[in-house]
């Protein structure tokens, strides 16, 4: 029972032939993986997130990746990589979100994987 809420458990346990299966569980290891992967390259760029500039926030995950670490209502979609840089040094006082900078990524990419799913059940 005590092992049912150990993520580092579960995450130990994946093997090859789990992110090969496509069951959900797989998919949403390759989206985190893939945001895991970017968010450490924004820590090397950025110097643990000291300096943000407009080079650090060219593309989508970049930008949603740090927006929702400094828990901005900016739209990544929508946001240009100065609206990014600006948001980032209006809120540099916030403590930046590691987890919800990655999981939120991986929750949208997910729920459009649900929807695909239910609408070629119906």
């Amino acid at each position: 029972m005590q092992n049912e809420f150990n993520i580092d458990l579960d995450i130990e346990q994946t093997n090859d032939s789990d992110e090969s299966s496509g069951t959900l569980y797989a998919i949403a290891m390759d989206f985190m993986k893939g945001y895991i992967d970017v968010y450490l390259k924004l820590v090397n760029e950025t110097k643990g997130f000291a300096i943000v500039e407009a080079k650090d926030a060219q593309d989508y995950e970049q930008k949603l990746i740090i927006l929702t670490g400094i828990n901005s209502n900016l739209d990544p979609k929508n946001a240009t990589a100065i609206d990014v840089v600006q948001e980032w040094q209006r809120r540099q006082a916030i403590i930046f979100d590691v987890e919800a900078s990655i999981t939120k990524g991986v929750y949208i990419k997910m729920r459009e994987v649900a929807q695909t799913l239910i609408m070629d059940i119906q």
